[in-house]
């Protein structure tokens, strides 16, 4: 190639005022611009979009229970109750005698069906091949995460369209706004740690009182901003004082404390006006999600140049049994 036709491909470039030719028709590596893609690397490591928690589809709020079966529409259970008393006897001739009775409810909850599905084609295999990226693994992953997105919200907030109850709005929970502070607020930020400390009393202590000791809790989780707010603020202006949070695990060590961003009112869906906390007991006979039939993936159906992949799962939404046993403090944020 000669001096003039290096020239005239350079001029069709628009390079020739970044570009020095010499009498060889050589440029100058000093100056020369190197395409961005001819320098990118291409690192085999991806980087995939990190997404929140699903703690309640994970069961790390209330635990997850398989007991209706997948082919049930409705399931029901009852909640059952003694009442009567006894009572010194003032004759054995006496016909007034009184008698015990039990008292019940009967709950009857529905079972919902959800489902998603994936599809690939020829080339999207050939494509994901040559770009040695995981689309047998991607995929599905992708579509349990949207059945568990689905589990989580439904969890959380239930579904009064679908007749399905939540647990953090459950109709059988106790639910009290919090009381104003010495600054006339129920704000946490606002509030004295002493203050704050007997807000979360009346969450503990409350289902203790309500039920007659009958009932405890083992978990109380808190919008996460204020569990945050705490961990780290403490009791007193000394180095050694400890924080709000030490403070009420050392008045409470059976119970988990621990912070859930939901219950944070910007991120609640609407069914939250304010940050709340919220009391209860583990234990799946007093609480738990029931998931009939957990998240199934089918074989892949063929059509034409495409396949397509259907998979499907069932929630029955939370079942709380026992009342008066779950306690919510609303009010002690604003964010």
């Amino acid at each position: 190639m000669n001096r003039q036709s290096i020239r005239e491909q350079l001029n069709r470039l628009d390079l020739t005022n970044q570009l020095r030719v010499d009498s060889d028709g050589r440029t100058d590596a000093q100056t020369l611009p190197f395409f961005e893609r001819e320098l990118e690397q291409i690192l085999e490591r991806t980087y995939d979009r990190k997404f929140p928690e699903l703690a309640m589809a994970n069961g790390d709020v209330i635990n997850i229970t398989s007991e209706v079966d997948e082919g049930a529409e409705t399931f029901t259970y009852y909640m059952y109750e003694p009442t009567g008393i006894a009572r010194f006897i003032t004759s054995y001739a006496d016909d007034d005698m009184p008698m015990v009775s039990i008292r019940g409810a009967r709950v009857t909850g529905h079972v919902e069906a959800m489902e998603v599905g994936y599809q690939y084609s020829t080339r999207d295999i050939r494509n994901a091949a040559f770009a040695r990226r995981p689309l047998d693994q991607m995929l599905p992953q992708a579509a349990r995460r949207a059945h568990d997105q689905l589990v989580h919200i439904t969890g959380l907030w239930g579904s009064e369209e679908r007749k399905l109850d939540g647990f953090v709005n459950h109709p059988n929970i106790t639910v009290a706004d919090a009381p104003n502070g010495a600054n006339a607020s129920p704000l946490w930020v606002n509030k004295t740690p002493d203050e704050i400390i007997e807000d979360i009393a009346t969450v503990i202590d409350g289902v203790r009182t309500l039920t007659n000791k009958v009932e405890f809790v083992t978990d109380v989780a808190i919008s996460d901003p204020l569990f945050l707010y705490i961990k780290r603020t403490r009791l007193g202006t000394l180095g050694e004082s400890v924080t709000i949070l030490e403070y009420a695990q050392k008045i409470w060590p059976e119970v988990n404390f621990y912070g859930l961003i939901d219950l944070q009112a910007s991120n609640s869906r609407g069914n939250l006006t304010a940050d709340c906390m919220i009391g209860y007991n583990r234990d799946s006979e007093k609480v738990s999600l029931e998931i009939p039939m957990p998240f199934r993936q089918y074989p892949v159906q063929e059509d034409g140049l495409r396949f397509k992949v259907p998979t499907e799962s069932s929630i029955g939404g939370v079942k709380m049994p026992y009342p008066l046993s779950v306690y919510r403090l609303d009010g002690i944020g604003n964010n």
